[in-house]
């Protein structure tokens, strides 16, 4: 971490309020719902969780359009216009350096477009969670129940491991997720798992939602 930076993003505080205010008086107001505090970014969330908030709490403010790119000035702006887009920009790039994580903070800090600083932290974000993805469902696949291991443990585990890849977008459906913990088992519950065979080739077997 730089040093400073944890002092230097506490003190966007009133800053924040203050671009706020500006950017209401220039006619971007509108009926604001849910927090009046940006989300924080955190790993659990993630990053979709962490974007349909952002987006949420910044388009209800006119500055959304900063970020996906679409709030282009045209070929000979006005002063107003370059200002209104400056005004919005500083408000936009405010609330990213306050809502990622320091660590993140810390590589976009010296960008000052707010959508280059988003680009930048989406890719950091999306191939991350990319790279995470496969060795999650490595491990999920490769699980199996031990010697000495509770049922109860095992299942626990399985399921974690199952949340874990949902979060990053990598869903395991029901019906792949009781073959995997039958194939699990296989070497320690044969007799249960013959018992599941027959009811799948028999179409009677139901799998509920495990979580």
């Amino acid at each position: 971490m730089r040093p400073g930076a944890t002092k230097a993003l506490k003190s966007l505080s009133p800053t924040l309020v203050r671009l706020e205010h500006g950017v209401q008086k220039r006619g971007c107001r509108c009926t604001q719902v849910g927090s009046n505090k940006p989300l924080k970014y955190d790993e659990e969330g993630g990053f979709d969780l962490y974007e349909a908030v952002l987006e949420s709490y910044l388009a209800q403010r006119g500055c959304w359009v900063i970020l996906d790119g679409t709030d282009a000035l045209d070929a000979s702006p006005t002063a107003a216009e370059t200002a209104r887009q400056s005004e919005k920009n500083t408000f936009a790039r405010d609330v990213l350096l306050r809502g990622v994580l320091i660590k993140d903070a810390t590589k976009i800090c010296t960008m000052t477009d707010a959508r280059q600083m988003w680009v930048a932290f989406e890719l950091e974000k999306t191939k991350r969670n990319f790279s995470n993805a496969l060795f999650a469902r490595k491990k999920f696949y490769s699980y199996d129940y031990a010697a000495g291991m509770g049922v109860d443990e095992y299942l626990d585990e399985m399921k974690s491991m199952r949340r874990q890849l949902h979060s990053m977008n990598d869903i395991i459906t029901d019906d792949e997720m009781v073959k995997v913990i039958l194939q699990g088992v296989a070497c320690a519950y044969r007799g249960v798992v013959r018992m599941f065979e027959k009811e799948v080739r028999d179409g009677t077997f139901c799998c509920g939602p495990i979580y």
